[in-house]
């Protein structure tokens, strides 16, 4: 065999040997991405069914199960160039307000004796502020904002000793940002950090505040690309149009519903019928 030839064979092996490493590697990829059971980020595309159904936050963390007495503290977090003035607390605790009402009201229609205590001018005690050096636009902000509340939690806000002073069932921390983003629930699953919190971004209104919240106490997101199927989340746009895991963009917080899927996932019924049809929808 002429060296020429010899050339070109060797090329060809390792085209060969490349077409097949790539296709290894996409299987591996698809079936790694398939067989997670986390949380789907919205907007991402997640056509794909569920292996495994999505994880809950039900019976764990801070805020276990959504009944009796749930002490909420609040916290301030200054950044370069964004700092909280009084004005701007008391607008958060208005809205806090209302979505506490909402959600004490809700759980009446279902024999649920909510208590909700969060209003710091009455125990300055609920009301905590932080200063973060890091700049909000930076990529590692959020990273630092996890370090930074688990510093607080070990040092400046004891949640056992606030369960204690009011008997309370449950407890969390909502985080207050005075800069855009996207609200969400810093809720555990068993693992990481059992003191759960809500992260409230500036100009987030009072149906996202209960949205959030009932996170923690094991609701789920019922939009597209979040955590359920295609075929799922259809079946609950058509059923539950105004479910508060649904939309949060209904003009007030009293248009919005509590579905019994809701109810469900966050302990106030034992069933719903919905989940006959759809597994992935088991608490």
């Amino acid at each position: 065999m002429n060296n020429r030839l010899k050339k070109f064979s060797v090329v060809l092996i390792i085209i060969y040997l490349f077409i097949n490493y790539t296709a290894c590697v996409n299987t591996y990829s698809s079936y790694v991405n398939l067989t997670k059971a986390t949380y789907a980020p919205p907007g991402e595309n997640n056509s794909a069914s569920y292996v495994n159904k999505p994880s809950s936050s039900y019976n764990l963390g801070s805020a276990k199960i959504f009944a009796g007495k749930n002490v909420i503290i609040s916290l301030f977090v200054d950044t370069p160039g964004k700092r909280w003035t009084y004005k701007r607390r008391q607008e958060e605790l208005k809205k806090l307000s209302r979505a506490c009402d909402y959600l004490t009201n809700k759980g009446s229609e279902y024999s649920q004796d909510i208590e909700f205590v969060y209003d710091w001018n009455t125990d300055f005690s609920l009301l905590k502020s932080s200063n973060m050096k890091l700049a909000a636009d930076n990529t590692g902000f959020e990273d630092e904002l996890d370090k930074e509340f688990d510093i607080l939690t070990k040092s400046k806000i004891d949640y056992d000793a606030l369960l204690r002073r009011y008997s309370a069932d449950n407890i969390f921390t909502i985080i207050f940002l005075d800069f855009d983003g996207r609200s969400y629930a810093i809720c555990y699953d068993g693992e990481d950090n059992p003191k759960e919190s809500v992260v409230i971004f500036k100009d987030t209104n009072e149906a996202t505040y209960a949205h959030e919240i009932l996170h923690l106490y094991g609701a789920h997101d019922y939009y597209s690309g979040a955590e359920y199927s295609n075929d799922a989340t259809r079946e609950l746009k058509k059923r539950f149009p105004k479910d508060i895991m649904l939309t949060t963009f209904l003009g007030n917080v009293k248009n919005n519903t509590i579905s019994d899927l809701t109810a469900y996932h966050i302990g106030w019924t034992d069933s719903a019928e919905i989940v006959t049809r759809f597994d992935e929808l088991r608490r």
